[in-house]
């Protein structure tokens, strides 16, 4: 199981990838909101993926500390704006 979970990551993966394909720097920071809400839903797909992987009890998301500071810190550890949840930082990224 541990390994169909893998699979299906990279191909949810790839397909928020396929959202940004060709695109510039400036064009993937201002995408239209129909395309931010496409891409919204393939990052929950990818973090679905992530969590049931970790609900096989064989990693722990936050368990590097690296991963628990940017956590703790919010997006700011990241690079981008602080004050905002992990998911909507790139929403407000601009």
């Amino acid at each position: 199981m541990p390994k169909n979970l893998a699979s299906a990551l990279i191909e949810e993966a790839g397909e928020l990838l396929e959202h940004f394909q060709w695109l510039t720097e400036e064009q993937s920071r201002n995408l239209p909101a129909d395309k931010k809400q496409a891409v919204a839903y393939e990052m929950a797909d990818v973090l679905l993926y992530l969590v049931q992987m970790t609900d096989l009890g064989r990693a722990s998301l936050l368990a590097h500390p690296a991963v628990r500071q940017q956590v703790e810190e919010g997006c700011g550890a990241m690079g981008r704006p602080t004050g905002s949840s992990l998911p909507m930082c790139w929403a407000s990224n601009k």
